[in-house]
């Protein structure tokens, strides 16, 4: 699995890619840069939020979990899962962001 740094996905938006993968990479983002942790890239971004949910973050898991989160406790939280979600316009909502990073790091190649 190849790692793809969060720099490197700053780029994107500059880039030759299809919209599709413009539109992801912001989302990705945008979630990374509410969530209150820091991840040193997707993969790991990806690990932390299925720490998080205590499921395969997919988005209905995510719209699961947020149904039954505290906001006052997990605002933070709550709104990077929120940006998260956009990413679901292109995708099934059963498919994993696990996934979901992996054909955007093959969308941009090495």
């Amino acid at each position: 699995m190849e790692t793809i740094p969060i720099s490197r996905i700053e780029n994107i938006a500059n880039s030759d890619i299809p919209i599709k993968y413009k539109d992801i990479a912001v989302a990705f983002l945008t979630a990374l840069n509410d969530w209150p942790h820091n991840a040193n890239d997707l993969y790991d971004f990806e690990i932390q939020l299925h720490k998080f949910i205590k499921r395969l973050p997919t988005k209905t898991n995510i719209d699961y979990f947020l149904k039954n989160i505290s906001s006052a406790s997990y605002a933070w939280e709550q709104e990077s899962l929120y940006e998260l979600l956009d990413v679901y316009k292109y995708y099934n909502a059963d498919i994993s962001i696990k996934y979901i990073i992996e054909d955007l790091v093959h969308a941009i190649g090495n």
